[in-house]
């Protein structure tokens, strides 16, 4: 769950510059397992401000050029 948490706060650094980010009330989902050979592409998601927090989301999807279109899966959100 950890990185999870360093994906989020290194979004927030990403988009508001360096400073004292907080990550509050995360959930955790699946995890994200990565099997030898195999590789995800990962996004993570910040909502715009509503009452003075954003919100965070991670997903990932496997990535395979031969597979049929996958849906994201969430795993965590805060």
């Amino acid at each position: 769950g950890a990185v999870y948490l360093e994906q989020a706060l290194a979004a927030a650094t990403q988009l508001f510059g360096p400073g004292a980010h907080a990550v509050e009330n995360v959930a955790i989902g699946q995890a994200m397992f990565l099997q030898e050979g195999a590789s995800r592409s990962v996004q993570v998601t910040i909502a715009p401000e509503h009452a003075g927090t954003r919100s965070f989301e991670v997903y990932s999807v496997p990535v395979n050029k031969d597979a049929p279109r996958v849906e994201w899966l969430m795993h965590a959100n805060g």
